[in-house]
């Protein structure tokens, strides 16, 4: 997310700042093309894997699929590393790991600096001993659990500075990194207990042509959304709004009715249920928080934008969320299909990433800036004609009627 030396889009650039005071210009968007079984995917699903294991230490071993290209992986070690910005400090944060065993190899945090060596936070070895820059920590977790899980104990975050420098970064890979599958609900986790909000949600409905005019709450009658609770169905611990399995409700007056939130469409007197909507307004619903949410920072990494989108509903999404002058930094991360997007009007050329896997399997993932490309040039054609790789080899049969 490092920004190229693109001049366009300067609105683009968030710049952020280490320990120092140095600024480093990072990128508000990233562009995930390429051909289908090209490891796109396996992009979005090694972010989603190591961020899990992070917030929840029970991340999918089995959706790893490390043996797929070699056996021989089995035996070896999987590195994650992510680089990020955290009260005007930038820090560099990764582990090593061994998926068959699921066993932690190696961990560390280190602070980063433009102009300057890096400094060292923590550092775990392959035996569990953790070195605090000049202190050693006994490890008291097991040997499949990441060290920065410490974060979560309040008692451990209190013992010091760099415990609670833990705790912080812990807690925001929790609250500001979100790996969204095709059916994943960002609605969820979006302030409904404010009706401005949901006059903000169903004006941005409107406004990608789905019918919709409004949106409020109205009574739960027998037999219509299963209000089922799934998992942690409260925004926070004051919200009176919960998820059901295919629903959003609230619990209103002594006798705690339920009422559900609908959508309105135009003239008629009829609020329509979600489950109802079509499949991409459901969608555009789902992540509309994405586009709406100013209350903090966040990271958003979407994989298969297009699904049950419109390409050019696809387009005004990220080009609303392109040019919203945000309160705070946000970051979208997309995986897509949908050439249009490819588009120096809409980004920029270092916003562009190509997946190619190689003849042994593996994926090389790569940016458009590698490439001498001139600002006015049609991406989308150059990208089609093959002037980028990333594309699919598709060769029909001759005689396809001995199909």
């Amino acid at each position: 997310m490092m920004a190229g030396p693109t001049k366009n889009h300067e609105n683009h650039v968030i710049k952020i700042q280490d320990g120092h005071g140095d600024t480093i210009p990072v990128l508000k968007g990233a562009l995930i093309f390429g051909a289908n079984g090209s490891g796109k995917s396996n992009v979005f699903k090694a972010m989603r894997f190591s961020s899990q294991l992070i917030i929840k230490n029970k991340p999918d071993f089995e959706s790893t699929g490390y043996y797929m290209i070699d056996p021989s992986y089995s035996k070896k070690p999987s590195m994650f590393e992510y680089e990020f910005e955290l009260n005007g400090h930038v820090y560099r944060y990764g582990f090593e790991i061994m998926l068959s065993t699921k066993s932690v190899i190696s961990e560390w945090l280190n602070e980063v600096f433009v102009d300057g060596e890096d400094i060292s936070i923590f550092i775990r070895d392959e035996n569990g001993k953790i070195s605090f820059k000049n202190a050693d920590y006994k490890l008291d977790v097991s040997c499949t659990s990441l060290f920065i899980q410490k974060g979560k104990d309040e008692s451990f975050v209190k013992e010091g500075s760099n415990q609670k420098i833990i705790g912080d970064i812990c807690y925001w890979f929790y609250s500001s990194v979100a790996t969204l599958r095709p059916e994943a609900r960002m609605l969820y986790d979006y302030d409904l207990d404010d009706e401005r909000n949901i006059v903000k949600m169903g004006q941005l409905l409107s406004f990608f042509d789905t019918g919709i005019t409004g949106m409020n709450f109205y009574p739960h009658s027998e037999g219509e959304e299963d209000l089922t609770e799934v998992n942690n169905s409260r925004i926070s611990r004051d919200s009176k709004i919960f998820r059901g399995k295919n629903a959003i409700y609230k619990k209103v007056g002594p006798y705690n009715q339920e009422m559900v939130l609908r959508c309105e469409h135009g003239v008629s007197k009829i609020p329509v249920r979600s489950d109802q909507e079509s499949d991409g307004t459901q969608r555009l619903w789902n992540l509309s928080p994405v586009l709406l949410r100013d209350d903090r920072e966040f990271v958003y990494i979407i994989d298969e934008m297009d699904r049950y989108l419109h390409p050019m509903a696809v387009y005004a999404f990220v080009e609303w969320f392109m040019k919203k002058n945000y309160k705070i930094n946000k970051q979208l991360i997309i995986i897509t299909h949908n050439t249009h997007l490819l588009d120096q009007d809409l980004i920029r050329r270092d916003e562009i990433w190509f997946t190619q896997k190689d003849h042994e399997g593996s994926t090389e993932l790569y940016s458009l800036d590698d490439y001498n490309v001139r600002f006015d040039k049609k991406i989308e054609k150059a990208y089609l004609e093959g002037n980028f790789k990333g594309i699919p080899n598709i060769k029909l049969p001759d005689d396809l009627d001995d199909y």
